[in-house]
């Protein structure tokens, strides 16, 4: 099974790589010369390095692995956000637009379920009712975000 080399630019990432390619060992003492070689490119028919300087010469090739850290750190620091405010409406509407997930009591005070469609990788759309104040409350989390985090997570944002 051929590994590929996923190509992004550090600098200005958006959350996706711009282009593959098959993989090469990096560390090995011939690496960067193969890399750079016409053979294993899908380069627009260019080498690695032309490919590069391209598009701004700050380009990186990195295995599936090491790219998957960067895009799970990029997906958290753009989605995750603070918990907002909804009206009961919009909660009954996340409650019925898709089958919930995980829909059960946190504790005696809040309920929860997420969204079963992914917003991205485990991202999902969480929504909470606090009985004790009667709101209703949405953000981002991941699906394997713990019940005691959760509530942890929304009550300090409230100050409690």
């Amino acid at each position: 099974m051929e590994k590929t080399l996923y190509i992004y630019d550090p600098a200005n990432f958006k959350g996706h790589c711009l282009n593959s390619c098959p993989f090469v060992d990096l560390n090995h003492p011939n690496g960067q010369d193969l890399l750079n070689s016409t053979y294993v490119h899908y380069l627009e028919g260019v080498t690695f390095a032309e490919y590069n300087k391209r598009h701004g010469g700050n380009l990186i090739a990195q295995t599936w692995d090491e790219f998957f850290i960067v895009l799970e750190r990029y997906n958290r620091e753009t989605y995750i956000k603070p918990w907002k405010e909804l009206t009961e409406e919009q909660y009954w509407d996340a409650l019925e637009c898709l089958p919930p997930c995980k829909w059960h009591d946190l504790n005696k005070r809040f309920n929860s379920f997420y969204i079963s469609e992914a917003y991205t990788s485990d991202l999902h759309s969480f929504c909470i009712k606090d009985r004790k104040t009667g709101k209703y409350w949405q953000a981002i989390r991941s699906r394997f975000i713990s019940d005691a985090d959760l509530i942890n997570d929304l009550v300090n944002q409230l100050g409690e």
